[in-house]
C-alpha cells in the first residue's frame, strides 16, 4: 500500500461508512434512557469517527499527517468497542445477535487499519 493508496482507502472509507451505517439501524429502536444516552451517544461518536478520519485522510498532505488520521480512526475503532461492549452487557433492549456482528465488523476493521498503520510506519 502507497501512503496514499486511493483504491484501498476509499475501499477502506466505504466499509467504514457501511459500518457507520449499521451501528445507526442497529441502534435505532432502543430506547435511549438515563445513562444509557449518554453511553448510545459515546458509542455512535466513536464508531462514526472511525469512517470520518478514514475518508478525511484522503486529503493529507504528508505520509506523517495520513498516518495520523489513520491513528485515530484506530482509537476510536477501540473506543466504540468498549461502548459497545458496555451497552450490550447492560442495556436490557439490545438485540445481541445483532451486536455480536457488529462487533465482529469492529474487529475487521480496527485489524485493517492497525495493519495498515503498521505498513505506514515501516515505509516512513
Amino acid at each position: 500500500m502507497s501512503w496514499n493508496s486511493s483504491k484501498f482507502n476509499s475501499a477502506l472509507s466505504e466499509r467504514c461508512f457501511c459500518f457507520s451505517e449499521s451501528v445507526v439501524l442497529f441502534l435505532k429502536p432502543l430506547r435511549f434512557y438515563g445513562l444509557f444516552q449518554r453511553m448510545i451517544t459515546q458509542f455512535v461518536d466513536s464508531a462514526t469517527s472511525m469512517g470520518a478520519n478514514i475518508t478525511e485522510s484522503k486529503y493529507s498532505d504528508t505520509k506523517k499527517e495520513f498516518k495520523r488520521y489513520y491513528e485515530i480512526a484506530l482509537k476510536s475503532g477501540n473506543e466504540a468497542r468498549y461502548w459497545l461492549r458496555l451497552l450490550s452487557s447492560t442495556h436490557d433492549t439490545v438485540d445481541k445477535q445483532k451486536s455480536n456482528l457488529i462487533l465482529r465488523e469492529l474487529n475487521e476493521l480496527t485489524a485493517i487499519i492497525a495493519k495498515s498503520i503498521k505498513t505506514m510506519k515501516k515505509n516512513l
